[in-house]
């Protein structure tokens, strides 16, 4: 007698792969989201660590805008960093004393989702990221 796979067999083989695929793109989709996340609060302490390090020396802030239509390398070049700004557009606002910044992280593909983080804050605040760590 000769062993074959049926037709019907073969498509409840499909069928469920085709389930356990779309199951681990749609993790792959969190865990991705998680990561970018992740990527902006590092940063974010990056930049605040930095701030704190030129008013060291300078005895004042660095203002500056990533906002991608004049310049999107501009915190890099002031601050003096290597920051990636494919997925995050970064910003420093200095207020009018001059004695505290605020460092925003604006994501370019999600709308309103964006983290800021102050001079003293240890941890930075969420305004409207879906999937925060």
């Amino acid at each position: 007698m000769k062993a074959a796979i049926t037709f019907l067999e073969m498509m409840t083989v499909v069928i469920i792969i085709g389930i356990l695929a779309t199951l681990g793109v749609n993790h792959f989709g969190m865990v991705r989201e998680q990561a970018l996340c992740r990527e902006a609060i590092a940063q974010l302490r990056l930049i605040q660590a930095t701030e704190n390090v030129i008013l060291l020396e300078t005895n004042a802030f660095v203002e500056c805008d990533d906002d991608g239509l004049i310049d999107p390398t501009a915190c890099n070049a002031a601050l003096d960093l290597v920051i990636p700004i494919v997925e995050w557009h970064y910003s420093v606002d200095v207020n009018a004393a001059g004695n505290d910044y605020t460092v925003t992280a604006t994501r370019q593909d999600a709308g309103a989702c964006f983290y800021t983080i102050t001079r003293n804050a240890i941890n930075p605040v969420n305004n409207g990221c879906v999937l925060a760590p």
